[in-house]
């Protein structure tokens, strides 16, 4: 009995090590986490700031910016997780009783909405204030090329993604 089930689990365990092993060096076409393929191009932030020719010095300090976001990120997790966590439950009990109700309060609605975009707002001004400061380390040149790089590669990875619930013709 005992011999059967290392055999059994031997035999499950062995073609998902292999297969694994097997993917592990290929691209298979995707992108990677900060930059999208799209018809052979790279899209995303990473691709842009890789044309810039940045310096030594410019890129060592983005590197101590994103290491200190994360750090940053990290101990307001800690810290406040839970609370935020117990907010977010608390908006979406909020929401369903809205919506289940027998009668739409529209002012407690409004209230709720204007709460989460609130919210929502103080998480742009705050992803606004992380991207002035990356682009702060660029020079004026280096700025112009940025604005260029992302009018264009934003308009081209658009243009070769199709839109959301249409077939491709």
């Amino acid at each position: 009995m005992n011999m059967t089930k290392t055999f059994l689990a031997t035999a499950l365990t062995l073609p998902l090590m292999f297969g694994n092993a097997a993917f592990a060096g290929e691209d298979h076409g995707k992108g990677d986490r900060d930059g999208r393929h799209h018809a052979g191009k790279q899209c995303g932030e990473r691709a842009i700031m890789q044309q810039l020719d940045l310096s030594e010095q410019q890129l060592e300090q983005l590197k101590a910016q994103r290491e200190s976001a994360r750090e940053q990120m990290k101990k307001a997790f800690a810290e406040q997780g839970e609370q935020h966590k117990a907010k977010r439950e608390a908006q979406h009990k909020a929401k369903q009783a809205l919506v289940l109700a027998e009668d739409f309060d529209k002012a407690a609605a409004q209230k709720l909405a204007a709460n989460m975009a609130e919210q929502h707002a103080a998480m742009m001004v705050h992803q606004l204030e992380r991207e002035h400061a990356k682009l702060a380390v660029l020079t004026a040149e280096q700025k112009e090329q940025y604005a260029k790089l992302k009018a264009k590669g934003g308009k081209d990875c658009r243009e070769d993604k199709p839109r959301r619930g249409h077939k491709g013709e």
